[in-house]
């Protein structure tokens, strides 16, 4: 079972990520307040949040961490430094939080780095995924509910995070780090 926190300004998100997460067998959420007091979780393995938390032992009290919020990460925050595993847009489907969650919480799994060292998140691991197994982006942006725009969008993204010049590198990639 897997202990899940949840660190929120917005109430409205925070219930509706609680009530999503609630359902799912094997994770167990806990709402963390703010200034981790005497209610907060002794430990979690995944920190679900939309801000880095204010005071660090809350953070500390976490295996990992994931950065939920409306859009991308602000551009001046240092992903990696900051304590975070990756980042997911508020858009997402209950799914890929559960997916994004059990990858973070699990040990074992391989979370791919980009040339500084910081995971591709979960979607663009999600779209590098299905390119990988031959999917184009338009067929990847209806299958997601996404614009192809969107699709181009992460696809550079991960070229640039990892290195890599073309569609064929990115693909053996996806290919050999199994994601």
């Amino acid at each position: 079972m897997y202990q899940i926190g949840l660190l929120y300004d917005r109430q409205f998100t925070a219930w509706a990520v609680r009530t999503a997460l609630s359902a799912v067998p094997g994770l167990q959420v806990h709402s963390v307040p703010e200034d981790g007091g005497e209610n907060a979780p002794r430990h979690m393995d995944v920190l679900v949040t939309d801000h880095q938390p204010r005071d660090p032992a809350i953070g500390a009290r976490a295996t990992r961490m994931l950065l939920m919020s409306p859009n991308d990460p602000p551009p001046d925050l240092d992903m990696a430094a900051s304590g975070f595993a990756g980042h997911l847009s508020e858009r997402c489907t209950a799914a890929e939080l559960v997916a994004a969650i059990r990858d973070a919480a699990a040990p074992d799994t391989p979370v791919p780095p980009d040339k500084g060292g910081f995971p591709l998140s979960a979607r663009e691991r999600q779209v590098l995924r299905l390119i990988a197994d031959g999917y184009t982006h338009d067929q990847t942006a209806r299958r997601l509910g996404l614009s192809p725009h969107t699709i181009n969008t992460y696809v550079k993204r991960a070229k640039g995070k990892l290195g890599l010049g073309n569609k064929a590198e990115l693909t053996r990639a996806a290919l050999t780090d199994a994601w």
